[in-house]
């Protein structure tokens, strides 16, 4: 409550009610020997306290308001004039823009107190906002991640304000675009059949306004035969003359049939077996007592070849 003492019939009120919200006024006279009239009708008055609100670094900031519970942040697509985000803000006094949709933006900002009183809104702020998409891929801890999928369902993060996206697929070292498809409404797509290589991937999100954000980080896949893993059923120690090696290995993909190689500790080549139709073998003949190392690869009906397994080692004793 505020009460004072004015010796003229004007009073700039407004200037007494730095709070934000609605006031009721009552006004009497007063003699000059303290004698006081009739209060007069009361009347309403809101007070509305506009936040001055200013747009560095990608973070919108403004000044505080007293009495005020919580902050409203508007963003309207400048081209479209839609309403594209409406949040409230408790108390902080600034918003990060990270995140926010992707289009040419003007962002707002008012003052809302406990009683719901609605201050104007400040003055708008331009904001162009680009982000781009994260592109996801199997083996995401590699640098570069490896598949034998050469028809490889590219994955990528959606970004808020997108109605669709548009994908490059480049080979890496001639930079010779594979395939280049526009307007695709999801986030994922199922490429056409690549050649084994490297390849750089690239994705982009469009408004529906028309504007482009940004091509995402650069990123690339390499499309390789699949390499089997191989895998001992028994352990890794036989005794001399028995044949059974306990060995198998993973299935690859359109494999026709597999290699197998092994070796002495000196290197000396004992087995080398190119037609195993089978994901597990078994020595046709007695080998010396020593350690050996055992490779695999699948050879596809084309010719086409997976890079040697991993080696690994068992012993005859």
């Amino acid at each position: 409550a505020i009460a004072q003492k004015r010796y003229s019939v004007e009073w700039p009120i407004a200037i007494m009610l730095s709070t934000q919200g609605e006031y009721r006024i009552w006004i009497r006279p007063v003699a000059a020997d303290g004698t006081t009239g009739q209060w007069s009708s009361a009347w309403t008055l809101t007070a509305k306290n506009t936040p001055n609100a200013w747009l560095y670094d990608a973070v919108v900031r403004w000044d505080g308001v007293p009495g005020v519970q919580n902050y409203q942040i508007r963003v309207i697509d400048s081209d479209t004039y839609a309403v594209t985000l409406m949040k409230t803000n408790p108390s902080e006094l600034s918003i990060n823009l990270a995140g926010f949709p992707l289009g040419r933006l003007t962002i707002a900002v008012r003052a809302v107190s406990a009683d719901g009183i609605e201050s104007d809104w400040s003055q708008p702020l331009s904001y162009v906002s680009r982000p781009w998409p994260e592109i996801l891929l199997p083996t995401p801890t590699l640098p570069t991640p490896i598949t034998s999928d050469t028809t490889p369902k590219l994955q990528w993060t959606p970004v808020i304000g997108a109605v669709s996206y548009d994908v490059v697929v480049r080979t890496a070292r001639t930079r010779h675009v594979q395939f280049a498809v526009r307007g695709i409404e999801a986030t994922s797509y199922i490429s056409p059949k690549l050649p084994l290589g490297d390849y750089e991937l690239w994705v982009i999100a469009n408004a529906a306004s028309g504007f482009r954000g940004t091509w995402n980080w650069e990123r690339f896949l390499v499309i390789a035969r699949q390499t089997p893993f191989v895998i001992y059923e028994g352990p890794p120690k036989i005794e001399y003359g028995n044949l059974d090696l306990s060995v198998r290995w993973t299935d690859v993909l359109d494999a026709d049939h597999y290699d197998v190689w092994i070796a002495d500790s000196k290197g000396v080549v004992v087995v080398r077996d190119l037609n195993v139709l089978q994901t597990s073998y078994s020595l046709t003949r007695s080998i010396p007592a020593e350690s050996y190392l055992i490779w695999v690869r699948a050879v596809d009906a084309d010719g086409s070849i997976s890079p040697w397994s991993k080696p690994e080692w068992f012993e005859v004793s």
